[in-house]
């Protein structure tokens, strides 16, 4: 481990990027409605690129339709390179379609989309609760949601702030203790694919019991930035007091307010009176123009079949404009219940990665996976708002035991911008896996970027970094009597890909140039080696799987290796050449017939 520290002390990677003449690649194409034919308008299209050779050259842009059902783009390269571009839209379900298209020999690309069409019906969350007449810890919560489909026909999940939890659709709870409590209803109608939440805060036991308190509110006709408010209690209360949200407070059931800035505010509402005191809270968004839409994407995570995950994280990636890479924009604490929730979110396209706690008990028996059964954000499905097609359930792939062992596989990851090189990286998935097949477990890099195996059997394994947006290059590694362990692996990000490999000293192989890329049929290797060797040439998927292996002697000098395709399906590859002193060389291609 201290080997690895030093390495990530020390590295340090730069890049160059030569430009020539300029290009523009035209993007177009029509969205009709599947059972009609008829033009979508306003629809979101969204279009990634990603080059196939070096200079490496990242796009993204959602563009909208017009009345006819068309949307265009125009992509400008400052040089002639190989893209694939990826183009996609979301059904009136959520679900994505994709076309793909690349600019070999062209500069107008057209990809049209037949999808169904329709908007999601509505709801409101509400509900009312009291005490019992004779036990004021026992608590009658009476179920008051509205929409359409509305009634016993929404799933309901309650969480009554003590620990516990009911799907009642309107349910009788009692408390242990006195104390105050906040009470939260979900609703769901899978028939509708509406969502709604809401809750309340009260004060059981000791204190006098509640009634319930809410507020409406609207801006001033004439400035926006005052906002009237009126509180409703359903008994009589003897005071009002108001939190505004922005460090100010007031009283008096129906006050206004002045705000100094545009946003969003959390506003609450306390009243009390005789045998009555409750709180009520809500989002305020104050502009001179109409608010945003904010959408909600929220599920359970389950570790195995109808086990809910007791303790975890989940994490959200959005795509963001003019790159590659998801950006990781939210984290949230998954409950006792299982349930995961994130919300304000803006329209998009994102991701949700889940991974148990140490806390968990099943910490170690189930790997990061993406919603909603995948271990790989390129293999996962994309959820797209609007619209907010909840719930957003998880099932977590289970991890395998490797044989235990002497072995042991450490290193550091870091980034590899010129800005920024050498700089570490933690919190990264990072997955131990045989030559094919599931990985055997996970780890995650510390704040140095520092990670570890330990107590692995002799054999051969990869070891791959996963995060969302970015192309892995694994590294391939052995262990044996002779090599038990390799703590000097380093693993780099860039803008575009991770690349693993075994810091060498020696370099064996001095470069690698693959041609055609793309290629059709048959791809050709030219290799410059400084000694003669022997190496392992294999081609790996972009989830890590390899597709081709063979054995190779190569001599001192250049020399040409040629491979028949024809047996591929159109995709992304990586070509790693990794000679017996273990030096390696990885490289990009892609096939395009």
């Amino acid at each position: 481990m201290k080997k690895s520290l030093l390495l990530c002390l020390l590295l340090v990677v730069f890049a160059s990027v030569s430009f020539a003449q300029s290009l523009t690649i035209h993007i177009s194409g029509h969205v009709y409605n599947s059972a009609t034919q008829a033009p979508i308008a306003n629809h979101q299209v969204y279009i990634v690129a990603d080059s196939t050779v070096a200079p490496y050259f990242g796009y993204y842009n959602m563009v909208t339709t017009n009345a006819a059902g068309f949307y265009e783009a125009n992509v400008t390269l400052t040089s002639w390179v190989n893209i694939v571009f990826h183009v996609s839209t979301a059904d009136c379900n959520g679900v994505m379609h994709m076309a793909t298209g690349t600019n070999l020999n062209t500069t107008a690309i057209s990809l049209n989309f037949s999808i169904c069409d329709g908007t999601a019906s509505p709801c409101h969350a509400a509900f009312t609760f009291s005490a019992g007449p004779v036990n004021l810890f026992e608590y009658h919560f009476v179920n008051a949601s509205t929409g359409t489909n509305s009634g016993t026909q929404f799933s309901s999940h309650w969480n009554f702030g003590d620990g516990t939890t009911s799907t009642v659709f309107s349910p009788n709870h009692l408390y242990a203790v006195a104390g105050t409590y906040t009470a939260c209803l979900v609703i769901y109608n899978s028939a509708t694919n509406c969502h709604d939440s809401i809750c309340h805060t009260f004060t059981i036991g000791t204190s006098p019991p509640p009634c319930t308190a809410t507020f409406t509110f609207v801006a001033d006709s004439l400035n926006s930035h005052i906002v009237h408010f009126f509180g409703v209690a359903s008994s009589a209360v003897t005071s009002w007091t108001w939190s505004f949200g922005d460090g100010t407070s007031g009283t008096g059931a129906d006050p206004h307010h002045t705000y100094a800035t545009s946003g969003h505010y959390f506003v609450c509402l306390h009243v009390a009176g005789v045998n009555c005191q409750s709180a009520f809270c809500d989002t305020v968004f104050v502009s001179g123009t109409t608010p945003p839409a904010v959408y909600e994407i929220w599920g359970h995570v389950f570790a195995g079949a109808n086990t809910l995950l007791d303790h975890g994280k989940a994490r959200l990636f959005k795509i963001n404009n003019g790159t590659n890479a998801a950006q990781l924009i939210a984290v949230s604490s998954i409950d006792s219940s299982g349930m995961y929730h994130f919300n304000n979110l803006p329209a998009g396209t994102y991701f949700v990665k889940a991974r148990p706690t140490p806390n968990s008990q099943y910490f170690g028996q189930f790997l990061p996976t993406y919603y909603p059964h995948n271990l790989y954000w390129n293999g996962a499905t994309a959820i797209v708002v609007p619209p907010s097609s909840n719930p957003r359930d998880i099932s977590l792939r289970p991890a395998l035991t490797p044989f235990a062992g002497p072995g042991m596989i450490g290193g550091c990851i870091t980034e590899g911008f010129k800005s920024s090189a050498g700089v570490p990286v933690g919190e990264v998935d990072i997955l131990l896996k045989p030559l094919s097949g599931d990985p055997y477990s996970n780890v995650v890099s510390d704040a140095n970027g520092l990670f570890d195996f330990s107590d692995l059997a002799y054999g051969s394994y990869q070891v791959y970094p996963e995060i969302a947006g970015l192309t892995t290059i694994p590294a391939v590694i052995n262990l044996d009597p002779n090599n038990p362990s390799a703590n000097n692996l380093s693993l780099i990000v860039t803008s575009s890909q991770v690349a693993a490999s075994v810091n060498d000293p020696i370099g064996i192989i001095n470069s690698i140039n693959i041609y055609p890329n793309p290629a059709i049929t048959e791809l050709r290797l030219d290799l410059s080696l400084t000694k003669a060797t022997e190496a392992q040439l294999s081609i790996y998927d972009l989830i890590g799987r390899i597709v081709f292996t063979t054995n190779v002697s190569l001599s001192i000098g250049v020399q040409s290796l040629n491979y028949n395709l024809s047996a591929y399906s159109n995709g992304s590859y990586v070509l790693q050449l990794r000679s017996a002193n273990g030096s390696v060389i990885s490289e990009k291609f892609s096939i395009v017939k």
